[in-house]
């Protein structure tokens, strides 16, 4: 009762076969992972982009927008100190103001020469205090 073991015989069609059926199945594991890695980077954009403040909600849309907004100034010239134009700028874009006349500007440039007048003053009340308070220390130690 011995039989006799038969091997399988694997023809060229088999192959065939086989390596075109490994190539379907290889082909849709890769169409698998490059959707998989497209929503995993679409999710990570979208991340990044929240977290850098992409998403300008409409009150600082509105801000920004009346920043752009034109006003009219005249700066104050005189043959001296302030006879030269005035130079602004902000986030990198610049203009140059003439003194002495009547210039329409973007109101960011303006609150920029507003912010410097302020700074000015607040330097001058300073120099003014620590000037009054040298004089009472000289006074106190009779210089």
């Amino acid at each position: 009762m011995a039989t006799k073991k038969e091997e399988a015989q694997v023809t060229p069609e088999m192959n065939e076969d086989i390596l075109k059926a490994l190539d379907e199945k290889i082909a849709k594991m890769l169409l698998a992972a490059e959707e998989k890695a497209n929503e995993i980077i679409e999710a990570a954009e979208k991340r990044a982009a929240e977290m850098n403040g992409a998403k300008v909600d409409a009150d600082t849309a509105k801000a920004n927008a009346e920043l752009e907004e034109y006003v009219e100034i005249q700066l104050f010239k005189d043959n001296d100190k302030y006879k030269d134009d005035v130079y602004v700028a902000v986030n990198g874009e610049n203009c140059l103001i003439k003194r002495g006349i009547k210039t329409k500007i973007k109101k960011k440039f303006a609150l920029v020469l507003e912010q410097s007048s302020m700074q000015d003053l607040m330097t001058g009340q300073y120099m003014d205090t620590k000037a009054a308070e040298y004089e009472a220390s000289a006074r106190e130690h009779n210089m």
